[in-house]
């Protein structure tokens, strides 16, 4: 991307999408703020299964913008 990323203090959160998504759109700001979700799986040697998961992104709006334009989706 190009680009250096500042990201806020990670949380770790388990359960239902519903349920987690709704839950922090609340506590970020509303259910009109953009929102990136990304799935990605990491493998490791010696080890058939990998670990899956989600980074879920809650970007203001001119940094989503960068974000797509890096990756040329805008």
């Amino acid at each position: 991307m190009d680009m250096v990323l500042l990201p806020s203090i990670p949380t770790f959160e388990r359960g239902d999408a519903g349920e987690l998504l709704s839950a922090e759109s609340l506590e970020v700001g509303g259910a009109s703020d953009p929102v990136l979700c990304i799935r990605t799986e990491f493998r490791f040697r010696n080890f058939e299964e990998g670990l899956e998961g989600y980074y879920v992104i809650f970007p203001d709006i001119v940094s989503l913008d960068a974000i797509l334009s890096a990756f040329r989706l805008r």
